[in-house]
């Protein structure tokens, strides 16, 4: 495993950049994007997303 160590400006450049993308994802994109930030976060066997097609998922 590799462990990468942000300056804060770059921390900063990937944190307006995940923004940046958010902010142009639809509702259903957004609640998937929680979903499965959540589920990651906590390490879930399973979690639910919103039925998108495979492309704008």
């Amino acid at each position: 495993m590799m462990l990468a160590i942000l300056s804060d400006e770059e921390l900063g450049d990937k944190i307006t950049m995940e923004q940046y993308y958010y902010n142009h994802m639809n509702k259903a994109q957004q609640a998937a994007y929680h979903s499965i930030l959540s589920g990651v976060k906590n390490l879930a066997d399973e979690f639910q997303i919103p039925a998108l097609e495979g492309e704008e998922l």
